[in-house]
């Protein structure tokens, strides 16, 4: 009786330690996949743009238009719920933020 208590301490404190590891692991995944989904997006755009694409009337940079314009297929918004903000200055580099990441 005395070894299975121990087995199961020993299973519990790995558990204890892998728990944690898993979700910072998981939460890691999600951050670089959000990173990678604004990174070609920014691609597409220069694309679209180099083509000889329009601005969106509106003046709006966002991944609907992209979308629209069928030159990027990515998701529209971040895998942890966040929403993608697109800064487009004229003559500089198109950055896209997110709401839960940097």
């Amino acid at each position: 009786m005395i070894e299975i208590v121990i087995v199961v301490g020993i299973i519990l404190v790995f558990a204890a330690i892998a728990i944690p590891i898993y979700f910072s692991v998981i939460e890691k995944t999600k951050a670089v996949h959000c990173q990678d989904t604004r990174s070609t997006a920014v691609t597409q755009y220069g694309v679209y743009n180099a083509m000889g694409g329009t601005i969106n009337p509106d003046g709006l940079h966002d991944m609907e238009f992209l979308v629209d314009a069928e030159y990027i297929i990515v998701e529209k918004s971040c895998i942890n719920g966040g929403e993608y903000t697109w800064v487009v200055a004229e003559g500089e580099s198109t950055i896209i933020t997110c709401s839960e990441h940097e």
